[in-house]
């Protein structure tokens, strides 16, 4: 059958499966989804989601899309900026990123326990800094004298997986930052609400589900699972822009954005994404077979476009007769029309 690549129907996994384990479980484990975190982070080698790894020796991002020079996003700018130097060099230079740094811990420790608070100046919180500015005696002294703070907690942010920095907004630095920006923009907006719908702190590795209704999270897993075993690949960068839209949506049913209006700046692959996902959740497991004998035939679950409803021919046997012809004779078209009247 023609087009069956672009199918629904589902080709056999190849290589030993534990039969306690699903095949959809067992593509988690390979794709590595974490289910605590929330986050899907496959290998590189990944057969479907794997990517070619940046060029500059000492980085592991992706070099998307073929004009990336075999460059991650942020190694490419340091090469632009720096004037296009020999990439003989430059690949052998250590990578610089213009992005935010994880925060490290306060230095104040008593009793092997380390305060939990994130370090600001010199190696310390906020309060334990204005503590030792408050101090007459030697620094080292006043930091010995010291004790440990628990920590915030983690960053308000649902996408997030960072420690909170500061205790009024309790969000990490980086959406502490993102935060202040978006009020100067919009004021008097809710913070909550803000925290629910906003991205996580980008990794182009990795693709965070946090903030997504649990329903969304399992039919865009399957979707992409769905798409795996179909041999389609998937770019990371793609899904991710899908799962941003998709928190910032707030949907509670991949079906419920159906006819909502995408965003413009999307790139082709990530409309071809959710137009894929569209269909593994409105058909599921749906095989060409399965529907030998329905009433109506989704294009989709046959590779092809359009669809077809014999509803339409009210005489039962020359509907039988319609389409057993038309099964026969399904190489013949690539578009399935409304009509059964081929």
């Amino acid at each position: 059958m023609k087009g069956i690549r672009g199918a629904l129907a589902l080709v056999p996994t190849e290589g030993e499966i534990d039969p306690a384990i699903n095949p959809f479980d067992q593509w988690l484990l390979a794709a590595r989804w974490d289910a605590d975190r929330l986050e899907l982070r496959p290998s590189p080698i990944h057969d479907t989601l794997g990517w070619k790894v940046c060029a500059v020796d000492a980085c592991d991002r992706p070099a998307w899309g073929q004009k990336s020079s075999g460059l991650c996003k942020g190694c490419k700018t340091q090469w632009h900026s720096q004037g296009q130097p020999d990439r003989a060099v430059f690949d052998r230079q250590p990578p610089k990123r213009n992005c935010m740094k994880q925060p490290t811990a306060c230095l104040v420790t008593r009793n092997g326990v380390r305060c939990g608070r994130s370090a600001r100046t010199k190696g310390l919180c906020g309060p334990h800094t204005a503590a030792v500015s408050r101090s007459a005696g030697e620094r080292d002294d006043a930091i010995a004298g010291l004790s440990p703070l628990p920590s915030l907690g983690p960053c308000r942010v649902a996408a997030c997986d960072r420690v909170a920095y500061g205790p009024n907004l309790r969000l990490c630095r980086a959406h502490s930052t993102r935060w202040y920006s978006f009020t100067k923009v919009k004021p008097g907006a809710d913070l909550d609400t803000w925290c629910q719908r906003e991205n996580q702190v980008s990794d182009s590795r990795r693709v965070c589900f946090g903030g997504l209704h649990p329903r969304v999270v399992r039919q865009v897993l399957f979707g992409v699972f769905d798409r795996s075993r179909r041999g389609s690949r998937t770019r990371l960068d793609y899904l991710q822009s899908l799962v941003d839209w998709l928190r910032s949506s707030q949907a509670t049913d991949l079906r419920s954005v159906r006819d909502t209006e995408l965003p413009g700046n999307w790139l082709r692959g990530t409309h071809q994404i959710l137009n894929s996902l569209m269909a593994t959740t409105e058909y599921g497991n749906l095989t060409p077979e399965d529907l030998h004998h329905a009433d109506v035939w989704p294009g989709v679950v046959f590779g092809k476009t359009g669809v077809t409803d014999f509803r339409e021919i009210s005489q039962w046997w020359l509907r039988d007769i319609t389409q057993a012809w038309c099964w026969d004779n399904l190489n013949r078209f690539n578009n399935f029309r409304t009509s059964a009247a081929w």
